[in-house]
């Protein structure tokens, strides 16, 4: 969970099978019960988060829920850039010791809160609590309390933990900053009526479906969508074939201008990926069986 004020984060351990329901009594225990309700709350698509109850449950609180646009990372970008820099920190601390990852959390969350954010010049533990925090190498031992060899080698290592951890945010960090800024253009002029091809990745493939969607052979471009409504941040609504079930939201990032041949007046028809197949909502997860890949799951 991410604060976009103060760019505070809170790292909670859960498992994939959490329902709608659990997922919000985590939310609540980690992160309402002590940070307070949010006015406004950024997610995903995840069945979780477009669940009624989910929903509602913030509704009633007065919290307004919004949901990312799909396959567009700067819609969320601090929460998708934050992910993959804990993901390196924590990459940087199990080493070995995988099915642990759950015991470093706090080590990489209190790095990273403690390190001084590029976006606000601050630690977001000094703007969370209005002073610098403290680290364990500026920790003391009372004089009167007599030295345990245990607990200094027990904050070394939690310093040594720490720091690791910081060295591996701030390299994350200045990668991805270099990768965002090589990759970024300045948006299509792109109006109401025009119509755009869009981008292969805005329609994630289906795993398991065997040389028939050989990657190397697949068009890049498909449509071309009528653009119904232009949106803030670079974001377009199109009109998508009846009953397709996608979210009509597309980044511009994600699409380029369809130039017709000369001579067509007629509207162009619309070119869909062989694996785009409909798309269902998941209200609730009810049971899971197999393992791995061949995990099945029962859903409402």
């Amino acid at each position: 969970v991410l604060c976009r004020l103060i760019k505070a984060v809170v790292l909670i351990p859960t498992h994939s099978t959490a329902g709608a329901e659990e997922t919000a009594r985590i939310y609540r225990q980690h992160v309402s019960c002590k940070k307070g309700f949010q006015r406004h709350i950024v997610c995903d698509r995840d069945p979780r988060f477009v669940a009624r109850f989910w929903q509602t449950l913030h509704a009633s609180s007065g919290s307004e829920v919004d949901f990312a646009t799909a396959s567009h990372h700067d819609t969320a970008g601090a929460a998708e850039r934050m992910n993959r820099t804990l993901e390196e920190a924590l990459r940087c601390l199990v080493d070995t010791k995988h099915s642990r990852w759950s015991e470093f959390l706090c080590d990489v969350e209190f790095a990273y809160n403690s390190s001084v954010h590029e976006g606000t010049g601050f630690a977001p533990l000094t703007l969370d609590g209005g002073k610098s925090p403290l680290i364990p190498p500026a920790l003391n031992l009372p004089v009167s309390v007599e030295p345990s060899f245990d607990a200094r080698e027990f904050l070394e290592e939690h310093s040594q933990m720490i720091a690791a951890a910081r060295d591996s945010l701030r390299s994350a960090q200045q990668v991805m900053t270099r990768n965002a800024n090589r990759r970024r253009r300045p948006a299509e002029n792109i109006r109401v009526g025009d119509y755009v091809l869009v981008h292969r990745t805005w329609w994630p493939r289906p795993v398991g479906k065997g040389e028939e969607y050989a990657r190397k052979l697949d068009s890049v471009w498909f449509g071309p969508f009528e653009v119904e409504t232009v949106l803030p941040r670079d974001n377009l609504e199109v009109v998508l074939p009846a009953g397709s079930r996608k979210h009509p939201i597309i980044h511009t990032s994600l699409c380029k201008p369809y130039r017709q041949p000369s001579g067509e007046t007629r509207p162009p028809s619309v070119r869909m990926p062989a694996w785009a197949e409909e798309e269902y909502e998941v209200e609730k997860i009810l049971a899971v069986q197999g393992r791995g890949k061949a995990k099945q799951y029962k859903v409402l």
